[in-house]
This record gives C-alpha cells, sequence and structure tokens, in this order.
C-alpha cells in the first residue's frame, strides 16, 4: 500500500479542521513519583511530516510513553522559528535550510531526525504552462529564505532558468499562498503537502516536486537546551511517533 498516499488522505482531513489516579499504598506513591510527565513543546506546519504527531497526540500514544507533548501550529516558517528562538517552543517540524540559519545567526539546534515531506511546483487553474520552461515571466508564490525558496530555485537551475526568468512573489503563509493560487491570483506557487494535493484536487496541476528532484530537505529539530535537559522526554516522544507510523502503516484507509 502506499504510504504516501494514506498519509496525504490523512492529513488533508486532520488540516481540513485545523486547525492518572492516584494509589492508596506507599509503592504506588513512589511509582507515581517516578513517573511525572515532560513536557515538550512541538511547533507543527501544514504539511505531511505533522502528521505523525497529531496522529499520535490523537490515539494517546504520548501518554503511553510517559510524555506531556503540547503542538503548536504555525502557517508560516517564520512564525515557527520566531517561537522556537524565543523560547517557546522545544522543537518542531522544520528543515535544514531553517536549521543553518538559525545556527548561522548564533542560535543553536539540534537535528534530530529527517522526515520525508515532498514540496510541490502547482500551476494555478487556467494556466496554460506545462513545465517550468513554459511559466517564465509568470508570478510564482514562495516563502522567502525557506527551503520553499530553495526548490524552486534548484528547479530554475535544472531548467538553465534563474530568478530573473519568472516573478517571485513572497507570501509566506502557506493556507493563504494556497487560496490565492486557487483564486486565480498567482500562476503557480510552491506548496508543501498536502497542501500541493489539494490544490491539485481543486483543478490545479503538479509542475514539479522536491520528491521527483530526489531532494529531501525535511527535518526535526530540538534546541539546545531542551537536548540536554529533555532527552528523556524526546525519546519518549519518538517511541510514541513511531507507534503513529505503524499505525498508518497498518491501518486500511
Amino acid at each position: 500500500m502506499n504510504v504516501l498516499k494514506k498519509l496525504l488522505l490523512v492529513a488533508i482531513c486532520i488540516l481540513s479542521m485545523l486547525c492518572i489516579a492516584c494509589g492508596s499504598t506507599t509503592d504506588e506513591k513512589e511509582v507515581a513519583d517516578n513517573t511525572k510527565t515532560e513536557t515538550l513543546k512541538i511547533g507543527l506546519m501544514p504539511d505531511i511530516d505533522s502528521i505523525p504527531f497529531i496522529i499520535a497526540q490523537e490515539k494517546g500514544y504520548f501518554k503511553e510513553e510517559g510524555v506531556d507533548v503540547e503542538l503548536q501550529y504555525f502557517k508560516s516558517a517564520m512564525d515557527r522559528e520566531s517561537a522556537l528562538q524565543s523560547g517557546n517552543l522545544d522543537g518542531g517540524v522544520s528543515d535544514m535550510l531553517a536549521a543553518g540559519f538559525a545556527k548561522a545567526g548564533g542560535f543553536d539546534v539540534k537535528i534530530t531526525s529527517s522526515t520525508n515531506g515532498n514540496y510541490c511546483l502547482i500551476a494555478g487553474t487556467g494556466n496554460t504552462a506545462k513545465s517550468l520552461a513554459e511559466m517564465k515571466g509568470q508570478n510564482i508564490s514562495v516563502s522567502k529564505n525557506t527551503i520553499i525558496e530553495f526548490v524552486l530555485d534548484e528547479m530554475l537551475a535544472q531548467n538553465n532558468m534563474t530568478e530573473a526568468d519568472i516573478n517571485k512573489t513572497v507570501i509566506p503563509q502557506i493556507p493563504t499562498r494556497l487560496e490565492m493560487l486557487q483564486n486565480g491570483k498567482l500562476d503557480g506557487a510552491v506548496l508543501p503537502e498536502p497542501m500541493g494535493s489539494i490544490a491539485i484536487k481543486n483543478g490545479s496541476y503538479l509542475v514539479n516536486s522536491s520528491e521527483a528532484m530526489k531532494i529531501n530537505p525535511g527535518v526535526m529539530v530540538f534546541t539546545n537546551d531542551s537536548v540536554e535537559n529533555k532527552k528523556e522526554a524526546i525519546k519518549a516522544m519518538y517511541r510514541a511517533y513511531d507507534k503513529a507510523i505503524e499505525y498508518l502503516n497498518s491501518t486500511p484507509q
């Protein structure tokens, strides 16, 4: 079974909505004291990499592993990075470019795992261009200094094109970018999955993707402070995450 298709179906459903008893004995009290849950604040984006976290929360896997995970949703990479660097998050769904920018800016983050998100160049409804080469002079929307822009730049390079060949339209918030594309206000946009599939379902079409180019930049990051002081909580989070992946792989659509 195609796991990506399953993830996309779950993601579309979920994103459309985006949006211990005390014992009586001394021994039981001691166990309770030794199993206090630690809280991790995780920043999620409206993309497919966030789905295992949402499933783990809904199915109670975090509680089973003894960690309290608070999921916070962001519409743009800029908002997520601001929350991470201001100390309002322990970690989040991110990418290697964002991690690099954070480190270059003096904020220490650790990449703890890779993810398998996909970023798609989508041509808007009514656009007659069938390739990036045919989109010369058109308005293609990205978020500035993000993996989204990097993916578009790589696509341009593969087509022997430069930034001067198109009109980059900067729209940081992903849902706004999707809405404007579907309303015919953009010729094209780079969107993460499942937003790309939503656009295609509503009449747009796929031009290219990071998956097709074999670019896999998605990662999970945590602040250095969280890695040092919440190591066991992060391990517990990943155990719950793995349970969510197993659930997605084994449960019929």
